[in-house]
């Protein structure tokens, strides 16, 4: 495809030179409202569509704790699997407002991050949110009273 010359000086102008300053009085309508509005709703859709999440073990199938603190981000949850995580949980990305880290556990799911050493228990930090907008969340039905239903 050949290019034209009009083109060609068109792509070798640096943009600065086209682009016309905005006071701050200036209101955005027409194109650039509806460009504006496009561009917002397709950040909005690609930061939904990036968002996972991270289903984990204490025996590391499909991964361990740490390994998903080290990937998730911003609008990603991680999913504690029922076990006890002898893993600290300390987050290593924030999550933004509106989209937050989300670390939730099942029902039975403890951490309890323990080494055996004395010395340094005091020391040690099994949950360290080091990061803004991180939501920790239990499973709801973790802390009611477990009750048997007889069959009569």
């Amino acid at each position: 495809m050949a290019v034209t010359p009009n083109l060609r000086r068109q792509q070798q102008q640096p943009y600065q030179e086209t682009a016309k300053p905005v006071s701050k009085n200036s209101t955005v309508t027409g194109a650039a409202a509806a460009t504006a509005a496009r561009l917002a709703t397709a950040a909005l859709a690609l930061t939904a569509a990036s968002a996972a999440t991270y289903e984990v073990s204490p025996d590391g199938d499909p991964m361990t704790l740490t390994a998903a603190l080290e990937v998730a981000g911003a609008g990603d949850t991680i999913s504690l699997g029922d076990g006890i995580y002898r893993e600290p949980l300390v987050t290593m990305k924030a999550g933004v407002e509106g989209n937050p880290l989300v670390i939730e556990g099942g029902r039975d799911a403890v951490v309890n991050y323990y080494t055996g050493d004395k010395s340094i228990m005091w020391s040690q930090k099994v949950v360290d949110i080091r990061h803004s907008w991180v939501t920790l969340r239990a499973n709801a039905n973790a802390h009611k009273k477990r009750t048997r239903r007889r069959n009569r």
